[in-house]
């Protein structure tokens, strides 16, 4: 059946490699791209949901062949990778070989690694915002919620859009309205991490602590959680303090869906090291790309995982990969530029963003709150689901 590239995973890494790919390959290489559903949606319409302003519908695309002219789309469960045969193994489905090979499974949600987690979810006394149906579940919370304590428990990196859990706690203390300003009801954020997006620096991070400080959400740095007791609604963590509260909003453990796949190929942690300006992994004619990868920085820290740095270095891994494979493709480079926008209040955002493989840190600022960052945030959304959408 001549050569094949095969990319696996329907997100934002994944649908960018794929494009990219057949619009440089020559038309007698076959460009496969494997996912679970191919009903792919963005964290930040997420955060939308979280808000009340967007229902879970609303926001998943469904990708159809026409979207990919030229790409075959293979609905299937990734259970194996032969990276010595080269060849995809997939649940009901036969293999599918490759000559080259783009790795976009993503990051799941990890609830069971956390003690008492679980518990917390099924109980409703704690939600997530990393899914759709999270994100509503947890909203018709916070909206039933009269009085108390909600606590946005941030958990030791590697996680899904950084600056997230922020944007999470900005989110409730608006959706409280007065039960928020008028004292009935509070909200805290409890951080494993040292400062907010620690990533890139003081700067950025001293910036929202104070976004923070004057919204008049509290901030504690430095608390790992080590349990939750979801009876008597408390946190325990590693240093042995405990902490109530009477709504947990969580950031799950992140785990690696490419860990058992590719045990050859990942970190201690279970992700993917990359090349940071190739995507190349260790393993020849084998890329990867998205929040399965770690991207290391000059700083010693990891590239964060957000669909941006996934559809950019998902173009540069395509272009890899054509070159590898002998097509006239060019020799791109990744430059770690990037941003996210983060909700802060009705109608106000601000942005982080910056150059993220600059040496010898990270070159990235926050700027901002301001309504012109809402509404760009807003047209990333429509451009996503106008590109994807049925």
């Amino acid at each position: 059946m001549g050569r094949a590239a095969v990319v696996l995973g329907g997100g934002a890494g994944g649908l960018a490699a794929a494009e990219r790919l057949r619009a440089t390959l020559p038309a007698d290489v076959r460009v496969v791209l494997i996912d679970r559903s191919f009903t792919p949606s963005l964290g930040l319409s997420t955060m939308r949901v979280l808000r009340g302003r967007r229902a879970p519908a609303e926001l998943a695309a469904t990708v159809r062949p026409a979207a990919l002219p030229g790409v075959e789309l293979v609905t299937a469960e990734v259970t194996g990778i032969d990276v010595d045969g080269r060849q995809v193994q997939l649940a009901a489905a036969a293999p599918v070989d490759y000559d080259a090979l783009i790795v976009a499974l993503g990051a799941e949600l990890d609830t069971a690694a956390l003690p008492g987690l679980d518990a917390a979810l099924t109980s409703g006394v704690a939600g997530q915002f990393y899914t759709p149906d999270g994100a509503v579940a947890l909203h018709r919370r916070i909206e039933a919620l009269q009085s108390g304590r909600v606590v946005v428990l941030i958990g030791p990196p590697p996680f899904k859009c950084p600056p997230a859990p922020y944007e999470a706690a900005f989110l409730i203390a608006d959706q409280l309205g007065t039960r928020f300003t008028g004292g009935a009801a509070r909200v805290d954020v409890i951080t494993a991490e040292p400062r907010p997006i620690p990533v890139v620096g003081t700067q950025v991070g001293d910036a929202v602590v104070s976004t923070l400080n004057a919204t008049g959400i509290g901030f504690t740095p430095g608390k790992v959680a080590t349990a939750i007791d979801p009876n008597a609604r408390t946190i325990t963590f590693a240093d042995g303090d405990v902490e109530p509260f009477d709504l947990l909003a969580v950031v799950p453990p992140h785990r690696s869906p490419v860990a058992a796949l590719l045990p050859a190929l990942v970190n201690p942690g279970g992700w993917i090291p990359v090349d940071p300006q190739t995507m190349a992994t260790a393993t020849p004619g084998v890329w990867a790309v998205g929040d399965n990868a770690a991207v290391p920085l000059a700083n010693g820290m990891a590239l964060p995982k957000a669909a941006i740095f996934a559809e950019r270095a998902a173009a540069v891994a395509a272009d890899q990969l054509a070159r590898y494979l002998g097509a006239g493709a060019p020799d791109t480079r990744y430059r770690g530029d990037g941003y996210c926008v983060m909700v802060v209040g009705e109608n106000m955002a601000a942005k982080v963003a910056g150059e993220f493989l600059a040496a010898p840190a990270p070159q990235v600022l926050l700027r901002g709150p301001n309504r012109d960052f809402y509404d760009e945030k807003l047209q990333l959304e429509r451009d996503w689901l106008a590109r994807w959408g049925t």
